[in-house]
């Protein structure tokens, strides 16, 4: 029943125009200070200004968590999805 410190952002990945494949998880680690902002995509950078204004330090986004090009990472992840978001303390 514990809810985690981080916010969950609900999507539609469309044609994944704007999402550059260097801001997806490609088999590497990215961190916050590693994405320039002013480079995502809006509702990328909405959401991060959302944490900051909830005071959130973390924002879960399937396109930067999950390796897009490890199938058994997106495959153990797509079946887990359900609890990052029910487990977030709001979801954008």
């Amino acid at each position: 029943g514990e809810r985690g410190s981080y916010a969950c952002l609900s999507y539609s990945w469309g044609t994944r125009e704007g999402l550059q494949d260097e801001f997806t998880l490609l088999g590497r680690r990215l961190s916050a200070d590693s994405l320039p902002l002013d480079t995502l995509p809006p509702a990328f950078r909405d959401a991060v200004q959302v944490c900051r204004g909830l005071g959130l330090q973390y924002l879960w986004a399937d396109a930067l968590c999950i390796q897009q090009g490890d199938e058994a990472d997106k495959s153990r992840e797509l079946r887990t999805m359900h609890l990052y978001y029910g487990n977030a303390r709001i979801v954008i």
